[in-house]
């Protein structure tokens, strides 16, 4: 392959652009939840295939090899009913949510879901950066290293956002231009299941983070097994919840759902290819999470933003004042805070 590194980031900075544009599209203006995301990566897969194929007809010679379009098509299948199953489970709560409660319930939940939803953008991302960073590594010496640690990071950044979200639910959902909400008084009390459905994507995120171990292995056939235990549980919870924790346990079924397919990927990725992970880190982001989000549900963070930013800016602090960072992670941080010196 020729290095071709400007032009290897025109192009990444178009398709994120162009992903983010996209999933902004799908998930808000059509309300189309997980499966807008699979669209959003189509569409930007086809802008990206356009803008490289004239780049790839210059420097590359047509071939064909039966062998190794069938590698390809076994490789991507499971993909396909993944991408069903997980589209399954973003529609069945409103289904069951209909049916076990109320049309009303339809419309709260799916307000709380918009704000979960901006996790979603979030978990998009990575979701499309991850596989070229997994696969380009796998045959550096380090390579589990940096997969242990892709994960502690991948979740520090999905917890910040996290609290970030939580920390100002309830100013974002009151903002205003004139007499136009940007969620209706009516919709407020749906704030409640956000942290949940935030919480749902940290597992989606995780669950995306696990395909290193079948797709180094070419074992992908493992993702449909994962996803299939995800909608299992999905349909079981929203049966067993909704019809007495109501949009609440919608938001629950969801997250619970997600946490299964994490968890069965995470042992049949083990299998193919075991990865040491960080879990005392990632203990220690939980906790940490855990107080920070608990301080900021408190009536006087709620009534005063200026705490909630500081709640939020403690964070990093402390992470770095309880031992998080590691020696070679600490030189960084304190550059930032330097930076930040008047």
């Amino acid at each position: 392959a020729e290095e071709k590194s400007v032009s290897y980031i025109v192009f990444k900075v178009l398709n994120v652009t162009v992903n983010l544009a996209a999933n902004l599209y799908f998930i808000f203006y059509r309300k189309q939840g997980v499966e807008g995301i699979f669209w959003a990566n189509l569409v930007s897969a086809v802008f990206t295939l356009m803008m490289t194929l004239p780049l790839i007809q210059r420097r590359a010679a047509f071939s064909f090899s039966s062998p190794l379009l069938k590698k390809l098509f076994l490789f991507g299948l499971p993909a396909l009913p993944s991408g069903l199953a997980i589209a399954l489970m973003d529609s069945a709560d409103r289904i069951f949510l209909e049916r076990l409660a109320s049309l009303q319930s339809v419309g709260l939940y799916n307000s709380g879901s918009k704000l979960g939803m901006s996790m979603a953008l979030l978990v998009a991302a990575f979701r499309f950066a991850w596989p070229p960073v997994f696969l380009s590594v796998a045959k550096q010496a380090d390579a589990e290293s940096v997969y242990r640690r892709a994960l502690t990071y991948l979740i520090a950044v999905c917890f910040f956002f996290f609290l970030l979200i939580s920390v100002f639910l309830d100013p974002i959902s009151r903002l205003s231009i004139g007499p136009y909400h940007l969620i209706g008084p009516e919709y407020w009390p749906a704030n409640r299941i956000v942290p949940v459905i935030l919480l749902a994507y940290i597992f989606y995120a995780a669950y995306l983070n696990f395909y290193v171990g079948v797709y180094l292995k070419d074992r992908t056939v493992y993702i449909i097994w994962a996803t299939l235990a995800g909608v299992a549980v999905n349909l079981f919870a929203n049966r067993a919840l909704i019809p007495n924790l109501d949009i609440d346990g919608a938001a629950w079924a969801r997250l619970l759902s997600y946490a299964a397919m994490a968890g069965s990927l995470f042992v049949f990725s083990q299998r193919c290819y075991p990865i040491h992970y960080e879990w005392k880190r990632l203990l220690h982001l939980s906790l940490v999470t855990a107080v920070l989000f608990t301080l900021a549900r408190t009536p006087v963070v709620k009534a005063r933003v200026w705490l909630g930013a500081l709640l939020l800016l403690g964070f990093p602090l402390l992470l770095a004042v309880t031992g998080f960072f590691y020696p070679d992670e600490r030189g960084p941080f304190k550059r930032f805070l330097h930076k930040g010196d008047l």
